[in-house]
């Protein structure tokens, strides 16, 4: 799966060596999957990647949003990645704006 993937970005041009990468994960499985192919793929091939975590926490779920935001943070430690993590406060922007939290 991984020579799969690796292959697939470079056929088609979604991600070139040496690029640096903003890896935007939720905490939820798809992402966390995709983190751990990235770095999985810049280990054992020759893309010299810089990969950075970032998370968003938009305050929605209150205690739950707090503990993925924890998890994305602490996955990124595991890695020895770079991360930022930032909480924005949605439904107060929505309101604010009279927008919807779409």
């Amino acid at each position: 799966m991984l020579k799969t993937f690796s292959q697939e970005l470079r056929t088609d041009g979604l991600l070139a060596p040496d690029e640096v990468v903003v890896v935007g994960v939720s905490g939820g499985a798809d992402s966390t999957a995709l983190l751990h192919l990235l770095c999985d793929v810049n280990r054992s091939d020759d893309w010299r990647l810089t990969l950075h975590v970032a998370h968003l926490n938009h305050r929605l779920r209150g205690e739950e949003s707090e503990a993925d935001a924890a998890f994305v943070q602490a996955a990124a430690d595991a890695l020895s990645l770079p991360c930022t993590v930032e909480a924005v406060d949605v439904r107060s922007l929505a309101d604010r704006s009279e927008g919807s939290l779409e």
